[in-house]
């Protein structure tokens, strides 16, 4: 039942990039029918908490960031997506895709780390004899349409913090962010 609706919306209505996002994840990527309906239920609580937009934009920029092309032509974030996580899928399981570890293992953590981003709770810890580099700043460069891509790199460098384990590890990362900001300026 929640198949047809999800994968049906198409069907005269206004389908955004998300609700495809949605289908080819909980739906095309699954095959038990109850594990279908788990992720669903996972997926609509993640939008209720982080927003359609955030996910949306998490999927896109995943996709982007492992395959390294951008989105070329219009609505050609579903293709980008589609084609990123077959990759994915059969990278995982030698062709016999499940969606459920996509969302569990990628999916959410990087729509996380975006929406601390984007709600400016997002802290870096700081190195100590360093100024920590402004997050707030990079956010708001995020939002100006000829810097608009390094929020690519501002999500590929914060899940790898996120992963890091000791503070030189978190250093780097630190200043890889910090040498962003200078390049965010230069774009704007």
């Amino acid at each position: 039942m929640a198949r047809s609706i999800v994968m049906g919306l198409g069907k005269g209505k206004n389908l955004e990039p998300v609700d495809e996002f949605k289908g080819l994840v909980c739906f095309c990527s699954i095959r038990d029918e109850a594990l279908q309906d788990e992720v669903l239920n996972k997926w609509d609580a993640l939008c209720e908490d982080v927003g359609r937009d955030t996910l949306s934009s998490a999927c896109i920029l995943i996709a982007q960031s492992e395959l390294q092309k951008p989105v070329m032509k219009n609505n050609g974030e579903v293709d980008l997506f589609e084609d990123y996580l077959k990759i994915y899928l059969e990278s995982i399981t030698k062709g016999d895709g499940d969606g459920a570890t996509y969302f569990k293992n990628v999916l959410v953590p990087a729509t996380k780390i975006l929406q601390s981003l984007h709600d400016g709770t997002l802290v870096l810890e700081g190195n100590g004899d360093k100024t920590p580099p402004s997050l707030s700043f990079l956010r708001a460069a995020c939002q100006i349409r000829t810097s608009k891509d390094i929020e690519l790199v501002i999500l590929h460098l914060l899940s790898h913090y996120e992963k890091g384990k000791t503070k030189s590890q978190k250093g780097e990362i630190e200043d890889a962010l910090f040498d962003l900001e200078g390049i965010a300026l230069w774009m704007m």
